[in-house]
């Protein structure tokens, strides 16, 4: 029996989406997109966004449709801002943690910086030792050289 998985994630770019929808396509799991109700597009946003990061700030989201607590393995997915997770992530492992199952993987994405505080943050955070961890720049993800590795992810191996 193939057990049940959901791909929780958050991307302000589009970037953090498109390595959430491979995960998707090959673990036949259910999608979860965190909205932020905080406006981020735009570049004094963007700002904004690396600031309250690095404050460890919460935010608004909506209200997600998935009850983690259903499934056997979450996929959790942000982006890296200022070296640590999205608010929009933080503010759903906040919310939900209580309600994850045992096995739990996560995954960023970033331009030059390094995944392993964000890993870290996301495992003090959710109190859960994860199962796999993997990072990708993002020009990794936007040459399609990410999928060479994403099998990590999926088969429990931790790849900064």
């Amino acid at each position: 029996m193939q057990e049940k998985s959901l791909v929780v994630y958050y991307s302000r770019t589009g970037t953090t989406k498109i390595l959430a929808q491979n995960i998707i396509t090959y673990t036949w799991a259910d999608s979860e997109e965190i909205l932020d109700m905080k406006k981020r597009k735009w570049f004094r946003w963007y700002l904004r966004s690396g600031h309250d990061a690095a404050h460890k700030r919460l935010t608004t989201i909506q209200l997600p449709t998935f009850d983690p607590s259903t499934y056997d393995h979450i996929y959790i997915g942000t982006p890296v801002w200022d070296f640590g997770m999205s608010c929009a992530i933080r503010t759903y492992i906040h919310t939900y943690r209580t309600k994850f199952p045992p096995k739990i993987s996560f995954f960023c994405t970033m331009r030059k910086e390094s995944a392993r505080e964000v890993f870290q943050e996301m495992t003090l955070s959710t109190w859960i030792a994860p199962f796999s961890c993997i990072s990708y720049t993002q020009k990794e993800i936007q040459s399609w050289m990410f999928k060479e590795r994403l099998s990590a992810l999926l088969g429990g191996s931790i790849i900064p």
